[in-house]
């Protein structure tokens, strides 16, 4: 038989010795007879003696894989010889050297460990599914996404990716074209997350689309950092318009405490030229003088203001303040608005003190009741009750009113939003009102009123007498 006609390597072994028959076999044994022994590892004779006897006995031909140590330049190679019985004695042996294809195979192997392991220490999300949804691979990234471990994608399984997700996936899959979309959903720890998705095709060696690889950039950290711009580009502008105001604040102050000095001088004129005996007009007098000197304060609020200068400490008798607000409230509600009004029975008073002043406590109060009766546009009902309990004053005022929105109950105490723009409303009332009492360490909320309309609740500690070892001359709380 010419061997040479034979493209695999072939060789006789008879008597332990193996003899290349052909030119590949030489190539790849060298062109020497050698002993069986070279070509076997030490650990594998017994299995390649019985292999011999078993092709002896059958006659059939049968393979066997090894790795042999060729040199030191060639190094371990991978053979699979096919032994068949000789004519003569001994056996004819078919080599295929698979050297080539296992280190194929190894750098498959490794460049497959090496993408996993970068894939998975990439914050991008990656995976694979097949046509029927069968997760094929995915990274670190989707497992820390999803709540649990899914074999399959799908509405139920994975609720991350609800909504557009399936339809572009169905698309893909008919088209052949990729996908994207933006979606929203959360991780494993229940935080929101926000990604964007593409969805890239996967061909088979026939062209046609078998696979899909999702692959997800978490949009997260951007969303958040652009949503803290807008804020505090937002708190930037609120900051201008509020030097704005102080600047505008302060020549008010300035051009009404001029009007201010005028009224004075006119009550005191009226004052001289009233008749004694004339009770009503003097109590009037008392009530003009009395305004002026509230608005006389509030002017010096405003200049402090405008100078950007810190609330300063100031405090009243607490049943001045209420005798105050029980004067002031009933002449401000129009007549068309019935009033109901409750303050604490008149007792003796006190050395309780309320830490802001007269004037400060009646612009709190009448800023709340202008706002309900602007709530009620012209007839309802107003509640205002004042409560002292617990080393505090409550000062609760609610009206049957349509209340507030639920949309906007947390923009109201916001400077310079209003619901009464068509009617001239600054927006400030409300934010006024609210940083009077906090910076005198006391709440106000708003709550449902009882009534159905909105109740706003202020709440001002006291400074007791017992506190201060006297009844006069305490500041109120920094």
């Amino acid at each position: 038989m010419n061997w040479e006609t034979v493209l695999a390597p072939m060789a006789q072994l008879e008597d332990g010795v193996v003899r290349p028959l052909n030119s590949q076999a030489r190539r790849l044994l060298g062109a020497e007879p050698q002993r069986i022994e070279a070509l076997i590892p030490n650990r594998e004779h017994a299995p390649w003696t019985r292999l011999l006897e078993r092709v002896r006995r059958s006659g059939f031909a049968l393979w066997f894989d090894t790795t042999t140590m060729r040199d030191a330049d060639i190094g371990d190679r991978d053979l699979r010889i096919g032994v068949s019985p000789s004519d003569h004695t001994g056996f004819v042996l078919t080599f295929v050297d698979r050297t080539a294809e296992r280190r194929r195979a190894g750098e498959r192997q490794r460049s497959n460990r090496f993408l996993t392991d970068l894939l998975d220490q990439t914050p991008t999300v990656f995976f694979v599914v097949d046509r029927s949804g069968r997760l094929v691979f995915r990274n670190a990234a989707f497992d820390a996404l999803v709540r649990e471990r899914v074999e399959v994608v799908s509405r139920a399984s994975l609720p991350q990716l609800t909504g557009a997700f399936h339809d572009r996936l169905t698309q893909m899959f008919e088209t052949g074209s990729e996908q994207a979309l933006r979606t929203d959903g959360t991780d494993s720890a229940g935080r929101g997350r926000h990604f964007q998705l593409t969805l890239q095709p996967l061909q088979d060696r026939h062209s046609l689309v078998h696979q899909a690889l999702i692959i997800g950039v978490d949009l997260t950290e951007l969303i958040d950092a652009h949503a803290k711009q807008r804020r505090l580009q937002a708190e930037l502008e609120q900051a201008q318009r509020l030097e704005a105001l102080g600047q505008m604040a302060g020549t008010i102050a300035h051009d009404f405490n001029n009007f201010l000095a005028v009224m004075f001088m006119a009550a005191a004129s009226i004052r001289e030229a009233a008749p004694e005996e004339d009770s009503e007009m003097t109590e009037s007098i008392d009530i003009l003088e009395q305004g002026c000197r509230q608005a006389r304060d509030l002017t010096q609020d405003l200049v402090a203001f405008s100078r950007t200068q810190m609330h300063s400490e100031r405090s009243s008798l607490l049943y001045a303040v209420l005798d105050a607000i029980a004067v002031a409230v009933p002449r401000l509600v129009p007549p068309a608005i019935l009033l109901h009004f409750e303050r604490p029975p008149v007792g003796e008073p006190t050395g309780d003190r309320v830490p802001l002043s007269e004037s400060q406590c009646l612009q709190i109060v009448m800023n709340l009741v202008q706002n309900a009766i602007n709530a009620l546009d012209g007839k309802g009902q107003i509640s205002t009750t004042l409560i002292v309990a617990d080393a505090s004053l409550q000062i609760r005022i609610e009206d049957d009113g349509p209340g507030v929105p639920a949309a906007v109950q947390r923009q109201i105490f916001e400077p310079f939003f209003t619901m009464r723009e068509s009617d001239g409303g600054t927006g400030l009332g409300l934010t006024s009102a609210r940083t009077l009492v906090e910076r005198a360490g006391g709440t106000l909320v708003l709550q449902t009123a009882q009534l159905g309309g909105a109740a706003f609740v202020v709440t001002l500690p006291l400074i007791t007498a017992a506190a201060t070892g006297s009844g006069t001359g305490t500041t109120g709380p920094r």
